[in-house]
């Protein structure tokens, strides 16, 4: 898929990269390694920095643009070929 649209999967790498993060920051808060001051001093910036990245014009027009790719004739015919060759197909 990301043939059809690569910009698509910048943003969200980028964001998968956050959300990994504060994954960590939340569990050394779970496991007391850090307070409840020093997890919101961690997590601040790594908010505001997903939000800016889930917000940005571009990132909005490439989700826009990549259903409309991946609803494509093209992809569909790929993707289709893909399925009978592989048999991969999903109830």
């Amino acid at each position: 898929m990301e043939e059809y649209a690569p910009e698509l999967y910048d943003f969200p790498r980028k964001i998968q990269g956050i959300e990994a993060e504060i994954e960590r920051v939340t569990a050394d808060l779970a496991d007391k390694k850090i307070d409840e001051v020093d997890a919101k001093v961690e997590l601040l910036p790594l908010v505001r920095e997903e939000r800016e990245l889930q917000d940005d014009p571009e990132y909005l027009v490439s989700q826009r643009i990549a259903r409309v790719a991946l609803t494509s004739p093209a992809y569909l015919a790929e993707k289709r070929k893909l399925t009978d060759r592989f048999g991969t197909r999903r109830p």
